[in-house]
């Protein structure tokens, strides 16, 4: 048990000084060798773990993932739906564009190093069949999310049981992504707006 967590926190250690190093000096600048020697650990034991710079990339999904199905589950009961759904995704964006970096955990700018990373990760997605794979494994647990937020609105009768609650996570998605890739291009995009106008057309006609 001990050795399994031993092993966890070296992995989270690698996985948080790469991070710092891609911030610091880019994505493509940083080298295992480089997050290796900031992490204290050898490159064995680094490659043991992360075989490949991409690997360390697509961690970061699965780790913001499991930060908003938290988040979601905290939120309070008596906000509105379309609230709700914003708080998440505009959490997301926030996680993607100016927390995920910072080593303080605050809000940051977003700098071309950052934006250099979030581009990085959507290439690497598409790097492969096997990383495409792993990339619908997070979008999957993503909608997962915003089902839990629709259900639970429809449990409460704030909205229509008749709503398709898989169709309507997905919508939710593509305004995710629509926005992080907008926004990706103009940092000072008015993305709280947009999501809410968004949301408010997909769940037209189901709000009580």
């Amino acid at each position: 048990m001990a050795s399994y967590r031993t092993s966890q926190l070296t992995k989270d250690r690698i996985y948080k000084s790469a991070l710092l190093l891609f911030a610091e000096h880019g994505y493509a600048a940083t080298s295992l060798t480089d997050i290796a020697k900031a992490a204290g650990v050898s490159t064995g034991t680094l490659y043991r773990y992360y075989p490949s710079k991409g690997d360390l990339l697509m961690r970061i999904g699965r780790k913001s993932v499991d930060h908003l199905d938290e988040f979601a589950r905290n939120l309070p009961e008596s906000m509105p739906l379309v609230e709700k759904l914003a708080a998440v995704l505009e959490e997301d964006l926030k996680g993607v564009l100016l927390r995920l970096l910072s080593a303080d955990g605050s809000f940051g700018e977003l700098t071309p190093a950052k934006r250099e990373l979030v581009l990085a990760y959507r290439a690497e997605v598409y790097m492969s069949l096997e990383r495409l794979a792993q990339e619908r494994e997070v979008r999957h647990r993503l909608c997962a999310v915003y089902q839990y937020l629709i259900k639970e609105a429809q449990e409460a009768g704030e909205c229509d049981p008749k709503l398709d609650v898989d169709v309507a996570s997905q919508l939710v998605e593509s305004v995710y992504f629509q926005e992080l890739d907008r926004t990706i291009d103009d940092p000072q995009r008015d993305y709280q707006s947009f999501i809410r106008r968004k949301l408010s057309i997909i769940l037209a006609g189901y709000l009580s």
